[in-house]
């Protein structure tokens, strides 16, 4: 049985089956998909998930010096029992939904549709906390499809700090759907940690923004069979703000594939992008930004940049960075970097009695620790910084720079 059979006999919603089934799964002669080869994950039958797995020693997930309330999913199902009960933060398993990322998107957007597992986090009005998000991915007997369909309400003035972990890595499929609404003052800084390596990873992230309202999304892709992140960003009312930085790193056959899209609706609304791909052995990282100034969206800003670090010339990158500008009075600026270490630094280094290999980390470690610093979270920073170390040529190298 292929993905695409086994995807539709999971469906529970019947009109998100039909469109899967008239859909089917993305192939490259989609734009949006025309450098990645799903040829793997086709062949792959997934199973439901039963979660039925001990879990246990939840601490090792913790990142120190950051303390928060946790909640918990196993293999794309919420799991109140291993998940703290927090004031101000409202579960609703059987919400409305909102359909802010439409099924019709892909098949992969339809198949977590069809899915019916839709939960609602409500936070209450005024209330700024930190939340831990440990989405864990463990073997059945089977793989499985984890299909988490998410929605966040941020009342007004709310601030919260979320930190998003993916571990685990069974080979299995995990396909998110996550929709945030960030009422008037309200703010949220998300942090996206990858490090499930053996899972196939689909995400679709659609956030709006209302006035004077914060949306930050700080992820860190450390590479896995096939990672596709998606974000979309509506800034709908004026003085929203929104800023997007991303990480990843590739090596074998990896692949991440990285895709946003910021539409400026309405005047005075502001944006900054700043995303960085490196690539070693067999690697592919893509990159797609799109930002849009609509006509009416007078005396907005934004700003996009992206750097790539080709460490093998059987390594692949591909960014696209794109602005759609409607209206005549912004600012707006973008640029895009692809190339190989330099060689004057490598010799500098090299000069100062550095061996090659060693110069090749430290560099590299640099190139990348751009966007840790950049972190508004400095024990978070420090952690994606260990997290670089173990997956950076010459590990022992960096671990001594960062201790």
């Amino acid at each position: 049985m292929s993905a695409l059979q086994s995807l539709q006999g999971l469906a529970k919603n019947a009109s998100a089956a039909a469109t899967l089934a008239d859909i089917g799964l993305p192939t490259p002669r989609l734009e949006g998909w025309k450098y990645l080869s799903l040829r793997t994950l086709e062949n792959t039958e997934f199973a439901a998930p039963q979660a039925r797995a001990a879990i246990t020693a939840l601490g090792e997930y913790d990142v120190p010096g950051f303390q928060a309330a946790r909640l918990v999913w196993v293999n794309g199902q919420f799991q109140p029992k291993l998940s703290d009960s927090v004031d101000g933060v409202f579960v609703s398993e059987s919400p409305t939904d909102w359909d802010r990322v439409p099924v019709n998107r892909d098949g992969f957007c339809a198949a977590n549709a069809a899915a019916g597992n839709l939960i609602q986090f409500s936070i209450a009005p005024g209330l700024s906390l930190p939340l831990h998000c440990l989405f864990l991915s463990v073997a059945e007997d089977a793989p499985v499809a984890a299909q988490p369909r998410i929605q966040w309400k941020i009342a007004a003035n709310a601030q919260v700090t979320l930190l998003e972990q993916h571990a685990g890595g069974a080979g299995n499929l995990v396909n998110s759907v996550q929709s945030f609404d960030l009422a008037r003052d309200a703010g949220v800084t998300r942090y996206k940690l990858m490090s499930a390596k053996g899972d196939y990873n689909t995400a679709q992230t659609r956030a709006d923004v209302d006035a004077n309202a914060r949306f930050e999304n700080h992820v860190l892709d450390l590479g896995g069979k096939l990672h596709r992140d998606e974000i979309q960003v509506a800034l709908n009312a004026e003085h929203a703000f929104t800023r997007l930085n991303g990480l990843s790193c590739v090596n074998g056959r990896e692949v991440s594939d990285s895709h946003t899209r910021i539409e400026h609706r309405v005047p005075n609304t502001t944006s900054a992008q700043h995303y960085r791909g490196i690539a070693d052995g067999r690697g592919k990282s893509v990159f797609n930004g799109v930002v849009v100034i609509e006509k009416d969206a007078q005396k907005s800003a934004t700003e996009q940049k992206n750097a790539n670090l080709l460490l093998s010339d059987k390594a692949e990158i591909n960014p696209k960075p794109e602005l759609q500008i409607h209206a005549d009075d912004v600012t707006a600026s973008h640029g895009s970097t692809v190339g190989n270490l330099d060689p004057a630094q490598l010799f500098y280094l090299r000069q100062r009695g550095i061996g090659l290999a060693e110069a090749r980390a430290l560099l590299t470690f640099a190139f990348a620790e751009q966007i840790a610093e950049a972190l508004p979270s400095e024990a978070l920073a420090r952690a994606v910084e260990k997290r670089l170390a173990t997956v950076l040529p010459a590990v022992e190298v960096i671990g001594d720079v960062i201790e």
